[in-house]
């Protein structure tokens, strides 16, 4: 920004919301000055400078996913810039760079949308940790994903149709390590979980995914793609698991054309397989009345004890399908 006294500024961007533009911390001096007819230049050019950052910060060989920018001789195919920021980042966060060394028990709650800490790096943990401790690594360490979660311990989500809140699957894990320090009580088995080019995979049935998050299966008239006719009634069904020894499905609820409403489930209307009440149905009919592109969503939560009224320990997940309508 130039205020017209030949001394331009650096305002910090945020984010834009509408047409409403939100400045960083740092820039509230800058911006208090900000008046009516001043000239504002946007540069996003460090923006797109970052997102090809990492090809230049390749750091050493146990971070096994850069083997990508490695040659067949395993050094970087890039120019290399002569301070790596990655670990400055990691101890900003925790204090130190973790190594897999520790003495006790911990469980890992990695969430598969979080941007800022990617869900491989959980498995590069237990890496590090059996390194360290060998076959005990497994007894001492448990490493849950956490499938449609982003980054923060946040009361709400903007798009709750994509990102669930995960602070539920948080207060059960303080739980369960607790229960497996003081009482010696074992916590559900980790995720079972692959790593495929970087990326975290698992399986679609929660019996064999493991871990303590519920898993819902969506179809659209048998389908988990389909096309209609605007106006005719669409049967949506959506299965509902959680994990062994992993809780008790209490809620479900449907959000048909986006937005950030879900209408709840009655819970007659939820048909239980099992008497432990680990899995379940849910069947409705609903009509798209214009035409476009639709993923109509259900929200699930278990709860360990099956308490319906308590709001803690609520584990959420998402399922999908998609919805042609003509």
């Amino acid at each position: 920004v130039d205020f017209g006294d030949g001394t331009p500024q650096k305002l910090g961007m945020q984010r834009i919301d509408g047409n409403i533009l939100i400045f960083t911390v740092r820039s509230k001096d800058a911006v208090n000055k900000l008046k009516v007819g001043d000239e504002l230049k946007f540069d996003n050019s460090g923006l797109l400078a970052v997102q090809y950052y990492h090809r230049h910060q390749v750091p050493s060989k146990e971070y096994y996913v850069y083997d990508q920018y490695r040659n067949e001789k395993g050094e970087p195919k890039y120019p290399q810039r002569p301070m790596l920021l990655g670990p400055l980042f990691a101890a900003a966060s925790s204090g130190a760079v973790p190594t897999g060394k520790f003495k006790g028990k911990i469980i890992i709650v990695q969430n598969m949308h979080d941007g800022g800490a990617f869900p491989w790096h959980a498995d590069w943990y237990r890496s590090r940790a059996k390194e360290f401790l060998g076959d005990e690594a497994d007894k001492n360490l448990r490493i849950w994903f956490t499938d449609h979660a982003n980054h923060g311990d946040y009361p709400f989500q903007p798009e709750p149709t994509k990102d669930i809140v995960y602070l539920g699957v948080l207060h059960q894990a303080l739980r369960d390590l607790s229960a497996w320090v003081e009482k010696g009580i074992e916590p559900p088995l980790s995720t079972n979980y692959k790593i495929n080019n970087g990326q975290v995979t698992f399986p679609e049935n929660a019996k064999l995914r493991r871990g303590i998050q519920p898993v819902a299966t969506v179809k659209a008239n048998g389908k988990i793609r389909d096309e209609v006719k605007a106006g005719r009634k669409v049967t949506l069904e959506a299965e509902l698991e959680v994990p062994e020894n992993a809780g008790k499905i209490v809620s479900a609820a449907w959000n048909f054309e986006g937005g950030k409403d879900f209408i709840e489930v009655n819970n007659t209307e939820i048909k239980y397989y099992t008497s432990k009440g680990d899995r379940a149905k849910i069947k409705i009919t609903y009509t798209f009345k214009k035409a476009g592109t639709y993923f109509p969503t259900v929200l699930v939560v278990s709860q360990r004890q099956g308490d319906r009224q308590t709001p803690f320990a609520r584990i959420q997940n998402l399922g999908s399908t998609r919805v042609e309508v003509k």
